[in-house]
């Protein structure tokens, strides 16, 4: 949800603030949420080794470890200088209009598709009010933290807003296999 907010505040050129924050939510998200998942629906006690083996067969995780690689490693740089470079930047521009797309759609439909429960109401409004306090206050120790480590950047500032303000990936519910799970 962040991604084409931010895209659209600051431009697709500076997407690269926002996914260097991605990166610890997608290797977090797709090795020891994901695996924690499974093992609590499966009904097993949680086992590090088995989270371990768990994420070395995920594939976004995977695609997460090589995109690292690929990036420290300078491997892009050489793409974006060889011949390929114009095919890549433009599939890469392809797939970040189509996900901005994609996402506003959902947002579409699933307010389009939200029913009102009078008996909802006051459970959702307290939680709305504690994830707003709970965010605020990681979203100032993680200004306070990155301030202090890298230094004073608006960009970067809005990411760090835009990013931990958004609601969590979809991904993470469509794992489970029962809607209670979920």
């Amino acid at each position: 949800m962040a991604y084409p907010l931010y895209t659209s505040l600051c431009g697709s050129e500076n997407l690269s603030r926002i996914a260097v924050l991605d990166i610890a939510g997608l290797l977090f998200g797709f090795s020891v949420y994901m695996g924690m998942l499974g093992q609590v629906e499966n009904g097993e006690k949680i086992d590090v080794k088995k989270l371990f083996f768990s994420a070395l067969k995920t594939p976004a995780f995977i695609a997460s470890i090589l995109g690292i690689i690929a990036g420290l490693s300078k491997v892009i740089l050489a793409v974006l200088d060889s011949p390929f470079g114009g095919v890549y930047q433009s599939v890469e521009n392809i797939l970040t209009t189509s996900v901005t797309a994609i996402i506003l759609l959902i947002l579409l439909v699933v307010g389009y598709s939200m029913e009102l429960n009078a008996k909802l109401l006051k459970p959702c409004i307290a939680t709305i009010i504690l994830r707003v306090l709970l965010q605020a206050v990681m979203i100032a120790g993680v200004l306070v933290a990155v301030h202090y480590l890298v230094g004073d950047d608006r960009l970067v500032n809005l990411a760090i807003i835009s990013y931990m303000s958004a609601p969590a990936t979809f991904s993470m519910q469509t794992f489970m296999k029962d809607e209670e799970g979920s």
